[in-house]
């Protein structure tokens, strides 16, 4: 898992962009994960892929 890979700011560097498509679907389901549970607005944080 690449989000796993990240623990600071920097390590986005680390990935190669290849692999950019991967990790913006991981955040996203981390996203809709955390904010199933404590509630909120996620609308602008999942962004738009064309």
């Amino acid at each position: 898992m690449l989000l796993e890979q990240i623990q600071n700011p920097n390590d986005i560097k680390k990935i190669h962009p290849d692999d950019y498509q991967q990790l913006a679907q991981e955040i996203r389901e981390f996203l809709i994960q955390k904010i199933s549970v404590t509630g909120g607005h996620l609308g602008s944080n999942l962004g738009l892929w064309n």
